[in-house]
């Protein structure tokens, strides 16, 4: 949990020193938010011996861009990153790095509960996951997010967004995944793979 953590925050610096050296080209009306989070996932299958394969639970990280429709929604692009690994059941095989992304345009909607701005999101695009470490295939599935959370001012143009998210990848046909040379690593072991992100965010309005 600690290296959890600590990664957490080494992804928070380098998001915001992102933030710092991006030109100033937003209007007025749109906001940028760099958040750090935890995700859990669901299994895979071995390709082989179908056998489980687990996602380890690890730190992601990410941005939010968001433009505001009115004063109670928004349109939003988002993207997160978790780089995590494969850890097979079995002794004979070893981890593997794998990169999980995910693009969404979607929006939120809320509502001003005094200073406190409770609020549900969502969004649709595209999953991409890949391998970190081999020259294995990379895979680009449709998928949504649906989620909720509470925006907290901390002055008039910086804010936290704190955020629940649920991520869906729709899986059709050939569910094997990270492939080479014909031979693949894993598989989908349903139609839907699904992953929890929680996040923490710092919202900078323009």
């Amino acid at each position: 949990m600690n290296l959890i953590k600590y990664n957490a925050a080494k992804k928070l610096v380098l998001t915001l020193l992102l933030f710092i050296i991006t030109p100033q080209v937003f209007a007025e009306g749109f906001a940028i938010t760099p958040f750090v989070g935890v995700r859990v996932s669901d299994s895979l299958e071995d390709e082989i011996t179908e056998e489980t394969i687990d996602v380890d639970n690890t730190s992601s990280f990410g941005l939010i861009l968001s433009m505001e429709h009115d004063q109670d929604t928004s349109f939003d692009l988002y993207f997160s990153r978790q780089e995590t690994d494969l850890l097979p059941n079995t002794a004979s095989s070893t981890d593997l790095g794998i990169r999980i992304d995910y693009i969404h345009v979607g929006g939120t909607v809320g509502y001003h509960a005094g200073k406190l701005f409770p609020f549900v999101t969502g969004g649709l695009g595209i999953t991409r996951i890949s391998a970190t470490e081999q020259d294995l295939s990379t895979e680009s599935k449709f998928s949504l997010s649906v989620g909720g959370g509470l925006k907290v001012p901390i002055t008039k143009r910086i804010g936290i967004r704190l955020e629940g998210r649920l991520l869906g990848t729709a899986i059709d046909g050939d569910s094997a995944m990270l492939c080479s040379n014909g031979q693949c690593i894993a598989r989908f072991k349903s139609s839907v793979f699904l992953q929890f992100e929680t996040n923490l965010g710092l919202s900078i309005a323009f």
